[in-house]
Order: structure tokens, then sequence, then C-alpha cells
């Protein structure tokens, strides 16, 4: 048997073993099978977990990094009204980078509102919103973490389930590098779980974060940034202000000026904290995906071109910074860090990158 055909086989172990740790359903193994570009091999798979503290059901997308080694993880929390495909470009870039990312879709907040059956539109959104939400959100993605480092002795895995050392989740996942990204709604979580307001928010697992579309309504709130102790990017459009969402006649507009999203990075500590406004980008460029435009509102004209390499850059960017901050094959000193990023940041773009010289995550405590 080639070596090619033999790793495609324990791939497959591999997925096999995440369709019962998560009980992923036989269609959704043959639907994300590996993905295979060239002599690249990729697993994306989807499933649910059940968190029975909180009575939530959890929809995920895992993906796994071609390298079977010690790597780091990152967390993605989608947006209001998106699910496990938001932030998929940058997402699938990390991944190819040799990152596990898992996407959580979280319950009455995800898609899930454009379903008004039994209800409106406007109520679904007014629900989805309430302040209960913000704690269940950050909740799903402890739970998550907590979950994905037991690996084969989750509690989730199925009864009598036997897998050798070679086919172990926690064999793709390094307990000590783990990163959260989320954008808009997800950018909130982000900001509470790395410690703005209530400290029991706060997850010291988590070493670095990058926040789409961060923000702050007001500047007592913005403060609290000051409580993070982790690098933290803000990422954000020079037309990243407000969304409406729509279904049918029914409209809620949602979402804050510019000026206090950046309101996040000027409180945040520095030394821990990078800045990059992205030029001709409003708050839905940061979805990462192709978006209904029936029901996001744009505040920039739809230009499929220019939005694709605005996620190129994106990708590039994001993936340098989860590089200095979670890998530790190679430490790279900050003057080049800050080079490699000019690489693919315009010069109408505002950029400021407040970060201390290389660290280990462990000493990002």
């Amino acid at each position: 048997m080639s070596d090619k055909k033999i790793q495609l086989k324990r791939r497959f172990y591999i997925l096999s073993f995440l369709c019962e740790y998560f009980n992923f359903t036989k269609l959704a193994l043959a639907e994300n099978s590996e993905n295979i570009s060239g002599n690249s091999i990729h697993q994306t798979v989807d499933g649910q977990i059940q968190n029975n503290t909180t009575n939530r059901t959890l929809k995920l997308r895992i993906r796994l990094p071609l390298e079977k080694k010690k790597s780091p993880l990152i967390i993605y929390s989608p947006g209001l009204g998106s699910g496990i495909s938001n932030g998929e470009s940058w997402c699938n870039a990390w991944q190819a980078s040799g990152y596990v990312v898992v996407t959580i879709s979280h319950p009455m907040t995800n898609d899930d509102i454009w379903d008004t059956h039994g209800t409106t539109f406007i109520k679904k959104l007014q629900t989805s919103i309430a302040p209960p939400q913000y704690d269940l959100r950050v909740n799903d993605c402890k739970f998550v973490i907590t979950e994905l480092l037991k690996g084969s002795h989750s509690k989730l895995l199925n009864e009598g389930l036997h897998l050798d050392y070679e086919n172990n989740l926690e064999n793709y996942i390094d307990a000590n590098r783990i990163g959260i990204a989320g954008h808009s709604y997800g950018a909130l979580t982000v900001q509470s779980i790395c410690g703005q307001g209530d400290t029991y928010n706060r997850d010291p697992r988590i070493k670095a974060a990058i926040a789409f579309s961060p923000g702050s309504l007001t500047e007592a709130s913005a403060k609290k940034m000051m409580a993070v102790k982790i690098p933290f990017f803000c990422v954000m459009g020079n037309h990243d202000n407000h969304v409406t969402f729509t279904k049918n006649l029914d409209k809620m507009t949602l979402g804050m000026p510019l000026e206090k999203r950046k309101k996040v990075f000027d409180y945040l500590p520095k030394g821990k904290r990078q800045l990059w406004i992205v030029s001709d980008a409003d708050h839905m460029t940061f979805a990462g995906e192709k978006i209904n435009s029936t029901q996001f509102s744009r505040d920039i004209p739809i230009n499929d071109t220019l939005e694709k390499s605005t996620w190129h850059r994106i990708n590039e960017i994001t993936t340098s910074f989860w590089d200095y901050h979670l890998q530790l094959d190679h430490k790279m000193p900050l003057n080049d860090y800050k080079k490699q990023l000019g690489n693919n940041i315009l010069q109408n773009e505002i950029s400021e990158i407040d970060l201390a010289e290389y660290s280990t995550p462990l000493q990002n405590k």
C-alpha cells in the first residue's frame, strides 16, 4: 500500500473517531470527508455536542490540520444570525497553516433566527440579544474547550469506543496554545471571555485573541478592557458601523459607530494590543463568507473581487498574528513580524502594533 493510501486510511479513522466523539451522523462523514488538493489533505467535519448543564445543543465545525502533531487550537465564535460557515475564509486559512479550528454555532443567536415558525422575526432578534445570551455564549466556548482537551476521555464519547494512541483527538491539540476569535456578537464573546467585565467569564486557558468588529456601547464598558491580560487584535473596517437585519417586512438595526469600536483597542493594556482598520470594508465584510444581502445590509457597494482580495489579506495577517503568539517552533523578532504585516496593509489603512517582543504562551498570564 502506498504512503498516500496509508495516510488517507489513517485520516478516515480520525474522521470516524470524530463522528463518534461529537455524535456525527454517517451522512455528515460522507459529506465532510477529506478535502484533497494536490498532496494536502485537510479534514472538515460537522457535528454537534450537548451541554446538559445549560441544556444547549451546540453545532460544531471541526477543522483538523494536515500534520498530526500537538498544534494550537483556535475557537471561532460567529456573529448574530450566522452559523458554522461564518468566518470560513480565515478559518480555512488557519487550518491550512497548521491550526485546529473549531467553529461553534451558538443556539438562539445563530442562523436559526431566520426560522420564524410560531413567532415573529423581531421577537427572535429581541430574544437573541437579551442579556442571558452573552454569558451563555461564553459558557459555550468554555465547555467546548474543556471537552476537546479531554479528547478520548470525554464523557461525550460513545460507551465502549476504543481508539489507539495515534487516532486520539488529544494528539492534535496543545492545551497550552489556545486562541479565540469571533465576529460582531462573536467579538463581544471574545472580549468577555478574555477578561472584560465580570472576571468569572475570563478563561485563563486562552493565550491570544482576535476580535473582528469589536465594540463597547459605553466608555465605562470600554474601560473594562484594561483587565485583559493576553495579546488582543482588533480588526474592523473603515465603514464598520451598523447592520440592518431584514426578513420580509420586519427589520432591526443593530451595531454602533466605528468610534465606539475603536475604544476597545484604546483601553487594552499597552504591549498587549494590535489594531487594523481595513479600507473599503463594512461590518459584513468580516462575515468571511458569502452572505444573503436581503438579510444583512451593506454600507459599501458589493464587489466580489475586492472582498475576496480583502479576505486574502485578512487571512495572511491574522495567521501571522497566531504564528507570532502561538507557535513554538520559531521565535519571530517583533520587527520581522511588523515587516511581515506591512506587506499586506495598504498605505491608507490604520494599523497600530503595540506588542511586546515575542514570548511563549505560557508567559502570557
